[in-house]
């Protein structure tokens, strides 16, 4: 990352809500160091409201997803991702398999400087080129 790439993205951060530029600057290295740290296939989670299984476009399965299923599944509330995420009715965790090159660096960099609280990864073009490895309702 250059100087002048850094200094964009503590500027974000900072408004964004970060209080000075050490917190920003530590937060973005954390950041950094997650996508650095990511497998060549990273397994990657997500919560969308369907109909069915079957209504899933497994082409391009979606752009925004976490690494930790358990603290996606602890923290969002679902009734506030019906508006934002629903294609149905019902919850469905799914999970994907996909290539460390098919993240969206400066897309996820951006998302976790803006919603630090969210820990989201973002794919390229919608998620195309990642493999449905399992849907599942939630109950």
């Amino acid at each position: 990352m250059t100087i002048k790439e850094r200094e964009y993205w503590i500027k974000v951060a900072l408004e964004s809500g970060f209080d000075d530029e050490y917190s920003a600057q530590s937060h973005l290295d954390h950041i950094l160091d997650i996508i650095d740290d990511l497998p060549e296939e990273v397994i990657l989670y997500r919560v969308v409201f369907l109909d069915s299984p079957s209504d899933l476009n497994k082409i391009k399965p979606g752009t925004h997803y976490v690494l930790n299923k358990e603290s996606l599944l602890k923290n969002h509330y679902l009734m506030d991702m019906v508006s934002s995420h629903s294609q149905g009715e019902k919850p469905y965790l799914i999970t994907i398999k996909v290539e460390k090159n098919k993240v969206d660096i400066a897309t996820t960099i951006d998302n976790n400087l803006r919603y630090p609280n969210e820990e989201e990864i973002s794919l390229k073009n919608k998620g195309s080129g990642a493999k449905v490895v399992r849907i599942n309702e939630i109950k």
